[in-house]
């Protein structure tokens, strides 16, 4: 993974981590989090400094469509809005679930137990909640559940996929 620097060109904040993706700065911009092909969360500092493995063993590298998308896409952490925290999902007996950290990689908790596999996680602009998308039969359907836990609400009923989600601001 590269940032571009102040016109110095591109530095490479993990040479010796290759297969790291989906960098996010955290909105002071003191720290970039982001995942690799192993599915474990990470951060660095913008200078390449203080490269840090946050999880272990989770697994979790893709989002797909259904149990016959044999590409799927990547599927990254995501910050809270006050940079705190850190959602993600990491495979439980199997199954893609929804976590949330510290940003230091403290307090990991899981927040979902479903039996569909978890993806794509978000939080809402305010930080109270994260949506994310979980099977329900054949294709995965809109979640949310409260940051600090509880029960996950599911939103959508389709006929097809929910695969990309946002908050309106």
């Amino acid at each position: 993974m590269a940032l571009a620097g102040h016109g110095t060109g591109l530095v490479s904040l993990t040479p010796d981590h290759p297969d790291s993706y989906c960098g996010r700065f955290t909105p002071d911009g003191s720290t970039v989090v982001f995942f690799r092909r192993d599915g474990d969360v990470y951060s660095v500092q913008p200078d390449g400094r203080n490269l840090r493995r946050l999880t272990e063993g989770n697994q979790c590298v893709e989002c797909r469509l259904s149990k016959d998308d044999l590409h799927g896409s990547s599927d990254p952490p995501a910050l809270s809005p006050d940079g705190e925290k850190i959602a993600y999902c990491a495979r439980v007996d199997g199954v893609p679930q929804v976590h949330v950290m510290q940003l230091d990689g403290s307090d990991k908790r899981q927040l979902t137990h479903l039996a569909g596999a978890c993806g794509r996680v978000k939080w809402s602009p305010d930080g109270s909640r994260i949506a994310f998308g979980s099977f329900v039969g054949k294709y995965p359907q809109l979640h949310l559940i409260p940051a600090e836990g509880g029960e996950p609400r599911q939103r959508t009923h389709l006929e097809g996929a929910v695969y990309m989600l946002d908050w309106r601001p």
